[in-house]
């Protein structure tokens, strides 16, 4: 008769304990409003900023992925004629950070103050206070509290 033990509740090799619950996930929330500095440095000719522009608004990223574009249930940005139907999309990755991924838009995302648009169809990831520039003045903060 053999005699079962169960498996001590720590990795006996690097000593990783099981019974220690993980650290909860960090939160992550984007702010999407009209950025005029971003209109001064991209504008099309013969568009002007909106007089009224949109109100900032802010939302939990939560489920992935986020679609952004004109009329998405994601993160519509209807207001900005720059933007395409399905322009970009935030991804949530593996290990609970977040990416953006162009959709194939007309006229591309760019992140922080780099002009150079990202490529399409490739993850990119994001960090803390990153800024997404898409269409002609939406800007979209992403940001992270532990």
């Amino acid at each position: 008769m053999s005699t079962a033990t169960s498996p001590p509740p720590y990795c006996e090799r690097c000593g990783f304990d099981f019974l220690v619950a993980a650290p909860p996930a960090p939160t992550w929330s984007a702010v999407i409003a009209p950025d005029a500095d971003h209109f001064a440095r991209t504008a099309p000719a013969g568009l002007s900023f909106p007089a009224v522009p949109a109100a900032a608004r802010s939302i939990a990223l939560v489920a992935s992925p986020v679609r952004i574009g004109r009329r998405q249930p994601g993160i519509d940005v209807a207001d900005d004629p720059a933007v395409s139907r399905l322009h970009a999309s935030l991804v949530r990755k593996d290990d609970g950070s977040w990416a953006i991924v162009d959709e194939g838009s007309v006229n591309g995302t760019t992140i922080n103050e780099d002009e150079r648009a990202i490529a399409p169809h490739v993850l990119v990831a994001l960090h803390d206070g990153d800024r997404i520039h898409l269409g002609a003045w939406a800007t979209i903060v992403v940001t992270v509290a532990e």
